[in-house]
Formats: C-alpha cells, sequence, structure tokens
C-alpha cells in the first residue's frame, strides 16, 4: 500500500498541515467575497475558530463539539465568500445592496426556484468547487481534532494573545455584523421585511 504524502513530513509539521489548510481556504473564500480592510476584518472573525482547532481539547466529546462548531463556522465563510463572489461576478452588487434585496424581496419562491435552474449550467462548476471544499474542510477539521498540535507555553501565550485580538474585533458591531452567521439570518429578515413593507403597501393602495 502507498504510503500517504502526509506521512513523510515529521510529527511536529504534520499535525499543522490539517490547521494551515483550514487556513488557507478561509483566507481564500474570504478574498473572492471581499475586498482590502474589509477582509483583514473578516479573517480577524475567523480566525478564533482556527486558534481553538490549534488548542489541546480533553475528551472525544469535547472534540466532537468542537468539530461541529467549527465545520459550521469555517462552512459558513466558504459558502458566505462563494455567494458574495457570485453576485459580484453576475450583478456587481453586495448582498445587502438595495438592488439585490429588492430583488430578493419582489422574487417569489418558484421564480426563485426558476432563476436557478436557469443559472444551474453555469453555477455547476463553482458549486462541486465549493462541495469539495466543504468536503476537505471536513476532512481537515477531523484530521486536525485526532492529531493535535503540540502548544508549548510561549505558542499558547501567543494564542491567548490573538484571541484577545479577535475578541475586539467581535465586540466591534460593525465588525461582528459581517460574520456569515449573523449576517446571512440577519439578511433574510431584511428580505422578508421589506417583502413585508411592500405587502402593506399595496394593501393601503388597494383600499
Amino acid at each position: 500500500m502507498p504510503m500517504s504524502p502526509f506521512k513523510t513530513f515529521p510529527v511536529g509539521i504534520r499535525a499543522w498541515i490539517p490547521v494551515l489548510f483550514l487556513s488557507a481556504a478561509c483566507a481564500a473564500a474570504i478574498a473572492a467575497g471581499h475586498d482590502g480592510r474589509r477582509a483583514w476584518q473578516m479573517m480577524l472573525l475567523a480566525l478564533p475558530v482556527l486558534l481553538w482547532l490549534c488548542w489541546p481539547v480533553v475528551g472525544p466529546a469535547w472534540r466532537r463539539v468542537r468539530a461541529v462548531v467549527a465545520f459550521a463556522a469555517l462552512a459558513g465563510f466558504l459558502v458566505d465568500g462563494a455567494l458574495r463572489a457570485f453576485l459580484q461576478h453576475q450583478y456587481q452588487a453586495a448582498p445587502d445592496s438595495t438592488l439585490v434585496l429588492g430583488a430578493m424581496a419582489n422574487t417569489s419562491p418558484r421564480e426563485s426556484l426558476e432563476y436557478l435552474s436557469s443559472q444551474l449550467p453555469a453555477m455547476t462548476a463553482a458549486l462541486l468547487a465549493l462541495l469539495t471544499a466543504l468536503t476537505l474542510t471536513g476532512v481537515a477539521i477531523h484530521r486536525a481534532a485526532r492529531a493535535p498540535v503540540a502548544l508549548s507555553r510561549p505558542a499558547r501565550l501567543v494564542l491567548v494573545g490573538l484571541l484577545a485580538l479577535c475578541a475586539l474585533a467581535h465586540l466591534s458591531k460593525p465588525w461582528r455584523r459581517h460574520h456569515p452567521l449573523l449576517f446571512w439570518p440577519a439578511w433574510t429578515q431584511q428580505v422578508l421585511d421589506l417583502r413585508t413593507a411592500w405587502g402593506d403597501q399595496q394593501l393601503q393602495r388597494a383600499r
């Protein structure tokens, strides 16, 4: 049986490979969906999950919890980057722009399905790439949980310092609201509120 290429690395380096892969995938997704300073802000929002994967966790139950939370968070960044890149490519607009919000509020579920069906051929490659990235993310998180990184005391102090820096990013509401796990539920509510407001206006005009 051929030896895995990862086994040619020393154990200490091998343990970092999943975390480095996850960091690169997350950074690529953020760069695809955000520009300039906002991209750096998003990286600070994503960093706590990546740092958590480096921190030794005792007990299989807590490791499973960490794996689930890490996958949900990192998958959020991957999907967020893909959606933003698609909207920017197709419409040169952000998801919270008036154009996108208005279009979504004015579109029925049936029309949304018809639109997705019409765009499916062009989106196939992108969807396959996203599914591949999500699958590899799950595998990397699983490997990171099985082979935790050995951290010295100075390294742990550095991680604590980075977590403190990330905490400042999460305390800032203008930054925090762009976190995918917060942004998209709020975005959905914006669409629903806009649709309701338009419905109320139509009822008032009909009277």
